[in-house]
């Protein structure tokens, strides 16, 4: 599940997606004017761009529900995309996001992205 918005003001947000799956993994991702002054509510930050100033980010979701990604910034320009990523079932934990790469591309898009992770085991009940 994928979305993406675009707009000006001092908070970019990706727009909704409703998982279904309670473990997905959401990322998201900003490209800004401004710059970004860090992660949206629930996100971790795992890129902020320097000069540029966007943001990389991610939320491993316990339920079901209506997500977005925002980031505040300062006021501008931006364009958002989020995207959820079903986790494996049985036997495997949250994955973890590592690093993403490259960071930086044409403003005018088509830049391919690679993100690196790993899952690790479920704790014990």
């Amino acid at each position: 599940m994928t979305a993406a918005a675009s707009g000006n003001s001092a908070t970019s947000s990706s727009g909704a997606v409703t998982t279904t799956n309670a473990t997905d993994l959401l990322f998201g991702a900003n490209m800004v004017q401004t710059s970004t002054t860090g992660p949206g509510t629930g996100f971790t930050s795992r890129m902020l761009t320097s000069p540029d100033g966007d943001i990389a980010e991610d939320e491993m979701v316990t339920a079901t529900g209506s997500y977005s990604a925002t980031a505040p910034l300062t006021s501008g320009q931006w364009i958002m995309q989020m995207a959820a990523f079903r986790t494996p079932a049985g036997g495997t934990g949250a994955p973890t996001v590592s690093s993403v790469s490259p960071n930086s591309g044409s403003t005018a898009g088509g830049t391919a992205v690679t993100i690196t992770g790993r899952t690790s085991p479920r704790e014990p009940r």
